[in-house]
């Protein structure tokens, strides 16, 4: 772990020029030692952590022009660098954004691969190190190629995937929606998924699972009242109010319907 550890760490911290040589072999011996094969959480983490790090190595630097910015919420900010951020917004604009000329490296396929394997994981730690790993990713693609991210991600709520795909999945699209990568369009295919998985539970055996999903669940619903203007989600507001009072209310877990308690505050705050 050690290794794995001073790797994440030197690709994290170093230039990007002093570190591209070296990604490529990196991540073809990260490959072959398996590490998701791993019975030890730790390993299984840090070898999450460090192929994100190779991933966004192996992508230039760039601010996706094409996310959904709700705005600056800060009032100060506001007040004290309004015109700083408007000169910065301009810039921003007057620069072509290069979606149909940015070569993708073939290495970035995998790492995303890699990352879609860590949401199954089956420690919390790990699905969320992957969570993390594809909202930094995807803030790097173009266009096209987040969109297909994101496709992946609504892959994991089938009811075939174990409820672990699910907790994975939900922290997923509440990092997209946090980072304005999950754009308005895709809500009418992401709101009914979560409107699933505030509901879900697995029987097995004498006992149920599915309490961390429907916690991820409200998670989302919180990042999304955050991300969103109110005429985004207005089509959505009644179902997801709906369902987040009936969690808040008869949910049997008491974590789950505080965090649904505090998701139906934000909505009615800030939608």
């Amino acid at each position: 772990d050690g290794t794995l550890q001073a790797l994440a760490q030197i690709f994290k911290h170093g230039k990007r020029e002093d570190c591209l040589p070296y990604a490529a072999t990196v991540l073809e011996c990260l490959e072959g030692c398996r590490l998701p094969d791993s019975n030890q959480t730790l390993l299984r983490k840090l070898g999450v952590k460090l192929v994100q790090r190779l991933g966004l190595t192996f992508l230039k630097p760039r601010v996706a022009t094409w996310r959904y910015q709700r705005g600056c919420r800060s009032l100060a900010a506001n007040l004290q660098l309004c015109a700083q951020s408007q000169s910065e917004a301009k810039t921003h604009v007057e620069t072509p954004d290069s979606d149909g000329d940015y070569d993708i490296p073939e290495e970035v396929e995998s790492v995303i691969e890699q990352l879609l394997v860590g949401l199954k994981d089956q420690d919390t730690i790990v699905r969320w190190s992957a969570a993390k790993g594809i909202g930094r990713m995807a803030a790097r693609l173009p266009k096209e190629p987040a969109d297909d991210v994101v496709g992946s991600v609504l892959d994991c709520f089938s009811f075939q995937e174990t409820d672990n795909a699910w907790h994975g999945g939900c922290l997923a699209l509440a990092e997209l929606g946090r980072r304005g990568l999950l754009l308005p369009s895709r809500l009418e295919d992401v709101v009914p998924v979560i409107l699933k998985a505030l509901t879900y539970e697995e029987k097995r055996g004498s006992c149920s699972v599915g309490t961390n999903v429907r916690d991820a669940a409200c998670y989302v619903c919180w990042a999304f009242a955050r991300a969103y203007e109110p005429q985004e989600l207005q089509p959505f507001v009644a179902a997801i109010s709906s369902a987040l009072v009936i969690a808040a209310v008869f949910d049997r877990n008491i974590n789950c319907r505080r965090a649904a308690s505090a998701a139906f505050q934000e909505n009615v705050g800030r939608q």
